[in-house]
């Protein structure tokens, strides 16, 4: 596994519900492209076992994002609702990607995100994988 190839993986997965993909944060979203999915940069770490060198494993956490829907067309009930659909399909594709993307474990929030100039109602998953 590498940081690329964890974020490319991440980043290619069918999501149901989500109409776009990105490979990285994109710089202004239309509404027909929402629900939109992008990665944030990766962090990671890499421990040195013993004095000849050897390392353990490489452990990195990429965050991807889902972008909902504005917040300013107000919307709080079905966005609500539709945040919950997103969150049960990503959890899904997530799960179904264990084995695949060495993946350790994740956690799902809903935020709130600036996009351009636009407030929108987010969802993240903190994605940790090793190898």
């Amino acid at each position: 596994m590498t940081y690329t190839s964890l974020v490319n993986g991440l980043s290619s997965m069918t999501v149901t519900g989500v109409v776009c993909k990105y490979s990285e944060s994109p710089p202004q979203l239309s509404s027909a492209q929402l629900p939109a999915m992008y990665p944030r940069l990766p962090e990671g770490s890499l421990a040195v076992l013993n004095l000849s060198g050897v390392t353990g494993l490489l452990e990195c956490v990429v965050e991807l994002v889902i972008v909902v829907n504005s917040t300013m067309q107000s919307t709080s009930g079905s966005n609500f609702v539709l945040c919950l659909s997103l969150l049960d399909a990503l959890n899904t594709a997530l799960a179904s990607n264990v084995i695949a993307l060495n993946l350790d474990r994740w956690s799902l929030r809903q935020e709130e995100g600036i996009i351009g100039d636009i407030p929108y109602w987010l969802i993240v998953a903190r994605v940790e994988a090793s190898s």
